[in-house]
């Protein structure tokens, strides 16, 4: 996962509020229990010492009524007094009702969890005239680009005329559904490379379907989905199903192949040194920039502090030397990883599904080894 835009967001080691609510409405007694459920939250985060100009912002964001219905999650970053992040999940709470950090670096696990598991997928919904055609994250959540194709209609039938010129109509049927088919296929293409769509799903016409998947390039993931049709006001539930079911996979699957690659290059003793399995050897190496993809379990890393300055690069064990002068803070070890890792441009992924393979709760593929690199004036010397 690339985690370059969080960049501004990760910068400042100021103190933060950063709260996960659930803000699932369905009638008046919800927004009530919605109310008691923050102000629960907020005394937490006042007695972990949250700024009140901080928890002045969220009960003012906190406040605002959310559109649109089903599962909803409000995720809110507050430093200084300004709002950080904020963004609606399409889904209920993970951690319950809410929840809350308090600290130097903004806990943005809940939002990566979150995009890990809700990748842009096109949904297409062919039929023999063309296809709608939309980009979207969450079964409930809003489209984000959508198209539709409007090819010819000629000879969209195939019919029983009889004689030489049946057949002659049945090739001309066919080659008008597969050029609507194609124009449906470029668009879908076009709108899973700007979005860097993770899938298609395919719905409607079973032929209709078949043409648009022939289209799109073999490298492209395609997955169809039966019954749904394009037909105005017809039912999407096949497709809101299969979508959720999808996304869920493509983000095992994501996971799993991550862990695989550290794995490779993990156990074989002649690629070794570019990995590491724990926590001091990662704090190394990606204070020094070598970490290309960084592996992280949340879960075994929050309740373990790191020392950090005020460059993402600057983190330490508690008690080890310090690479930095002047104050330090302790921050939760994999925000302060997470921090390092924008800094120096790594690729991260949490590891949730695949815990128990990381024994230390960390990992990492290296860009290069962690041997001594040689001096290329004095090739028997290392480089001091």
């Amino acid at each position: 996962m690339n985690v370059s835009s969080l960049s501004d967001v990760l910068d400042s080691w100021d103190l933060s509020v950063t709260v996960t609510l659930d803000v699932t409405r369905t009638d008046e007694a919800g927004t009530r229990e919605r109310e008691l459920r923050w102000r629960e939250l907020r005394r937490r985060l006042e007695s972990e010492g949250a700024v009140p100009a901080d928890l002045a912002v969220l009960d003012r964001v906190l406040a605002e009524p959310m559109g649109g219905g089903g599962a909803q999650t409000r995720f809110v970053a507050v430093r200084a007094g300004q709002v950080a992040l904020d963004e609606l999940f399409y889904e209920g709470s993970r951690a319950g009702a809410g929840s809350g950090a308090v600290g130097p670096i903004v806990d943005v696990i809940p939002l990566l969890s979150y995009r890990a598991r809700h990748a842009p997928v096109v949904v297409v919904h062919a039929d023999r005239e063309g296809a709608d055609i939309e980009v979207v994250t969450a079964a409930d959540g809003p489209v984000e680009a959508s198209a539709s194709i409007h090819g010819s209609t000629e000879y969209v039938h195939k019919v029983k005329i009889g004689g030489w010129r049946h057949s002659h109509y049945q090739r001309v049927s066919e080659n008008v559904w597969r050029g609507n088919a194609e124009d449906a296929a470029d668009e879908a293409l076009r709108l899973f490379q700007e979005h860097s769509g993770k899938l298609v799903l395919l719905s409607g016409d079973v032929r209709a379907r078949q043409l648009v998947a022939a289209a799109l390039p073999q490298r492209i993931p395609v997955q169809q989905v039966e019954g749904d049709t394009r037909a105005e006001g017809a039912s999407t539930a096949t497709v809101g199903v299969t979508l959720v079911r999808s996304l869920d996979e493509q983000a095992a699957r994501a996971e799993d192949e991550a862990v695989r690659r550290w794995l490779a290059v993990h156990n074989d003793e002649r690629t070794r040194d570019r990995s590491t399995q724990d926590l001091p050897s990662t704090v190394t190496a990606i204070r020094q920039g070598q970490v290309e993809e960084l592996l992280i379990v949340p879960a075994a890393l929050r309740s373990r502090p790191l020392e950090i300055g005020p460059s993402g690069t600057d983190l330490a064990l508690p008690g080890s030397p310090r690479s930095w002068d002047g104050e330090s803070r302790r921050a939760p070890a994999d925000l302060a990883l997470l921090r390092a890792a924008v800094a120096t441009g790594a690729e991260v992924q949490l590891v949730e599904l695949e815990s128990a393979v990381l024994s230390d709760g960390v990992a990492a593929r290296l860009r290069w080894s962690s041997d001594p690199v040689p001096d290329p004036t004095n090739p028997t010397q290392p480089r001091s």
